[in-house]
């Protein structure tokens, strides 16, 4: 098996319809969700870019840098426009976590104060999933379009997600279901970044500027 700690970023089934109901955000039909970009504008508001495996913006999500959500972009944006970093993750299988040498972060997700409800569609049926099993989540942040990495995010931020998972689709494996769920995990994330968890860079500040902060 290959180590599930390495892949891009989420890819999501072509056939499935992606929701997000506490996020108001626009279902993704039909799409293969490959990256997303993670940006501070000159407001001091969060922006989250989706982009398709060819690099067309699926849609653009803005917050406030307070935590409040203010709105929800659709768009299909050629990618060059956004400038700064990528943020690519991966998703680390507990059982997995002991062998790694990498020095990667590790975070573990806590759920219970922030988390959305996650649904979505599959062959006419409508799916939930919610926190059920500890997860652990591992981030750095490279350069756009490169392997120059800019930031690696280890140590100093940690917390506990319990449960299970309860999520299964017909003839899917597992590791279509982790992938698919990065997506709700990244929210916590991005919560801890607009408490001021991490510095995000300006849009056009340069890469010495980006850092991660310790607890």
């Amino acid at each position: 098996m290959s180590d599930p700690s390495v892949f891009e970023d989420p890819t999501f089934p072509t056939a499935a319809n992606i929701f997000f109901p506490n996020d108001n955000a626009t279902p993704v039909e039909g799409r293969v969700i490959k990256t997303f970009h993670l940006w501070r504008d000159k407001h001091g508001s969060m922006n989250k870019s989706y982009y398709d495996s060819d690099g067309t913006q699926a849609y653009r999500k803005r917050t406030d840098f307070l935590g409040a959500r203010k709105r929800l972009i659709s768009a299909k944006t050629d990618a060059t426009v956004w400038e700064q970093c990528w943020f690519q993750y991966a998703f680390l299988r507990r059982r997995y976590y002991n062998s790694r040498t990498k020095s990667i972060a590790t975070l573990n997700i806590d759920t219970g104060l922030h988390f959305p409800t996650f649904q979505f569609e599959w062959e006419g049926k409508t799916y939930t999933w919610q926190n059920r099993r500890p997860l652990t989540l591992s981030m750095q942040c490279y350069e756009k379009n490169t392997e120059n990495m800019l930031a690696d995010f280890r140590g100093g931020l940690h917390w506990k997600l319990v449960g299970r998972l309860r999520l299964f689709l017909p003839g899917k494996p597992t590791a279509d279901l982790e992938e698919l769920l990065m997506i709700c995990l990244i929210d916590m994330l991005e919560m801890q970044i607009l408490l001021g968890k991490f510095n995000l860079p300006e849009e056009n500040q340069t890469k010495g500027d980006l850092g991660a902060q310790s607890q």
